[in-house]
């Protein structure tokens, strides 16, 4: 599970649905930062263990 973590969060930045719409300015964008910072940060902690 924690190897799809990066592949959801880049299929959720990407994908035209979000929790909070786009169009709302600056707010819209927070939900897409979180899902990188999530996606990156799982990342860096799978190559970590290697």
């Amino acid at each position: 599970m924690k190897k799809l973590i990066p592949l959801l969060s880049a299929i959720y930045i990407i994908s035209p649905i979000d929790f909070i719409p786009d169009v709302i300015p600056v707010i819209g964008w927070i939900d897409d930062v979180v899902a990188l910072v999530i996606g990156v940060s799982a990342m860096f902690k799978k190559t970590e263990k290697s």
